[in-house]
């Protein structure tokens, strides 16, 4: 086999150039605060009269049987044939 010499490129080829990643830091800046209070909740002192009641719902519920709500009622494409009957439809073209 003879030895073949490749041809000059017509363009220059673009250089691939790598530079250093930075390295990332991480900075906590804590800053201290004093400390801090609430004031306390104010009650009356002595006894209440509480009310006793018994919830209603807003709207009535009614108890009985259950029925279906959404009925599908699905058929088939073709009538079941009778028991034992095979049937073959041709095509003469």
């Amino acid at each position: 086999m003879p030895v073949m010499l490749n041809p000059v490129p017509e363009a220059l080829a673009a250089e691939i150039v790598t530079l250093a990643v930075p390295e990332l830091l991480n900075v906590k800046v804590c800053v201290p605060l004093l400390p801090t209070s609430t004031f306390p909740k104010l009650k009356l002192e002595g006894l209440a009269v509480s009310v006793p009641c018994t919830p209603v719902p807003l709207n009535a519920i009614v108890a009985g049987e259950f029925v279906a709500l959404l009925a599908t009622l699905t058929l088939p494409v073709t009538p079941p044939a009778e028991a034992g009957a095979k049937a073959t439809l041709r095509v003469t073209v």
